[in-house]
């Protein structure tokens, strides 16, 4: 009996010795930690460099566990900068580490850790000075791009998956009771990141490594407080591997009704609605966005986008505001893009305005609208290049038109060119709603069996021609009140051209000639030219000739 009590003695000694070494060796690993994550762990940027704080650490080295609590990131010297630039406030309830390696952290300076998850985030930014108010072009979110980690020691991490859920950030302006923008999100998924030593062997700071990044968003919601509209999509997922961005189920819509926008708004105002069921990206460059903030995609296709847009004209314009065409907001705009392609699928439009407090609403409704849009650039590359911008749409206006439009918007010029042409025959009364009010006339008989036209301009006027083809023409003239204006009806309908080309195979070719409206978009610069050419074609005395 004594003999095997002799022989199980080392046995447990060695026991009690683990233990109480594991007693022990938790605590010391927690100090040491606790030093390194304080004193040692950088966020670098080019504008400044951020450490963590918190309020506690837990470890457990059996079940390789890591637990922070009430995580919050702070500017290197303590202090923000008093303009307000600077990364602003990041706060963390809890992030836990699980799988964390520590043999190879002691021995052969690499960290792994099998997943990081973080619960409950809150980062608020906030805009420079410059850019709140002042507005130009030196406007930016100082110190927000965190390029590289210190992690002195190590040369190398390796992690499986990091997950975030319950996240909120702030946009505010130069005072921070001025919220800009908010986003909120449920779930964020990354998988296959790692850190690695810079190329340039300073050994000082680690850079990332995206070659097997997969990155996952569920149920996103980015409201943008100033314009009163949210963004919601239930997936986007990113893969670096092939540089593809999927994005299910989007909607952009506004977050108060039309009453309470008119009641917001002393001019004239639009509201807009969209939503689709998938968009896809391809060749996005996240190594460039991240390293130069340059953001490009070789193309982006949209599958089953529906669009509303609401315009009150009841309300005077603001007549001071210009709106640049889409080749000048381009160019206007300094943050580097570049898209090569943007494709509309099985996608529907439609746009309603309202003219008077009581009446019929003016409704263009493409039911079924597909498009192309070619050479997105912006900036400084938009003003050097000799790109075109390209805009070409096929749709069927009302359900029983087909149309189709196309724009060509040469960059660092002020040239503007459009063509267009419907295709098939429709009933003209079946048009009426596009026509009445906005040209004070509705169609009462006769079929419209083709229509084209082209212009060339500048961004302030241009000039073409329009050949409206038509057979049995009748129209009706109203009065403000919607009753017909009886005596200019009649006279019109005798003096108007039956049918063109007429019988002797005459054709009336009408003149485009419109002067843009500066503080109205190219769509109505489009629309207004169009209808100069309709007005020239069936006015006896407009400007117009015969072929």
């Amino acid at each position: 009996m004594q003999i095997k009590i002799r022989k199980r003695y080392p046995l447990l000694v060695l026991i009690l010795l683990a233990a109480s070494a594991a007693f022990w060796l938790n605590p010391i690993l927690e100090k040491v930690l606790e030093g390194y994550i304080r004193r040692e762990i950088v966020l670098h940027s080019a504008e400044a460099g951020f450490s963590l704080d918190y309020e506690a650490l837990e470890l457990d080295i059996f079940s390789e566990k890591l637990n922070l609590r009430q995580v919050r990131a702070r500017a290197a010297d303590d202090s923000l900068h008093p303009g307000g630039e600077g990364l602003g406030t990041l706060r963390i309830g809890r992030i836990t580490l699980e799988g964390i390696n520590l043999t190879n952290f002691l021995w052969n300076e690499t960290l792994s850790v099998r997943s990081i998850s973080l619960d409950t985030l809150q980062l608020n930014l906030r805009r420079a000075l410059a850019d709140s108010a002042l507005g130009g072009e030196d406007s930016k979110l100082s110190g927000t791009r965190i390029d590289s980690v210190r992690l002195p020691g190590i040369e190398q991490v390796r992690l499986s998956r990091f997950e975030l859920d319950h996240f909120r950030l702030n946009l505010t302006g130069y005072a921070q009771s001025d919220t800009v923008a908010s986003f909120y999100g449920d779930r964020l998924l990354v998988e296959g990141v790692g850190l690695s030593a810079d190329a340039r062997g300073t050994g000082a700071y680690l850079v990332p490594e995206l070659a097997g990044l997969e990155l996952e968003l569920s149920r996103q919601r980015y409201t943008l407080t100033g314009a009163s509209y949210e963004l919601y999509f239930d997936r986007f997922r990113y893969r670096h591997s092939d540089k593809s961005v999927r994005v299910d189920s989007l909607a952009f819509r506004p977050l108060m009704d039309t009453g309470s926008f008119a009641e917001a708004h002393a001019h004239s105002f639009e509201t807009y609605t969209a939503r689709f069921s998938r968009l896809d990206i391809a060749g996005f460059d996240l190594d460039r966005l991240l390293a130069q903030g340059d953001l490009r995609m070789r193309s982006v296709a949209v599958d089953r986008l529906q669009g509303s847009i609401f315009r009150d004209k009841t309300k005077p314009y603001e007549t001071e505001r210009r709106v640049p065409l889409p080749d000048d907001a381009l160019m206007e705009l300094e943050w580097p893009l570049r898209i090569d392609t943007v494709s509309l699928r099985h996608a529907s439009l439609e746009y309603r305005e309202k003219v008077q407090e009581s009446g019929p609403e003016v409704l263009v409704d493409f039911p079924e609208l597909r498009g192309r849009i070619v050479h997105i650039v912006s900036g400084a590359a938009a003003r050097d290049t000799g790109d075109t911008l390209k805009i070409d749409l096929q749709g069927t206006l009302l359900g029983t038109l087909p149309v189709e439009v196309s724009l060509q918007l040469p960059y660092a010029t002020d040239h503007f060119h459009m063509k267009g042409l419907t295709r098939g025959s429709s009933r003209l009364h079946k048009l009426n709603p596009t026509i009445y009010p906005a040209m004070e006339m509705r169609f009462t008989g006769g079929r419209l069996n083709g229509m084209y036209f082209h212009a060339d301009g500048t961004s302030r006027r241009m000039t073409g021609e329009l050949t409206m083809l038509y057979d049995d023409l009748e129209v009706a003239f109203i009065k403000d009140d919607g009753n017909r204006k009886t005596t200019l009806s009649w006279l019109a309908n005798t003096l108007v051209r039956n049918s063109n080309p007429n019988r002797r195979g005459k054709t009336i070719v009408g003149a485009i000639e419109f002067t843009r409206v500066p503080y109205k978009g190219v769509w109505n610069y489009v629309w207004k030219g169009v209808q100069s050419g309709v007005e020239n074609s069936l006015n006896p005395l407009g400007d117009r000739r015969t072929e």
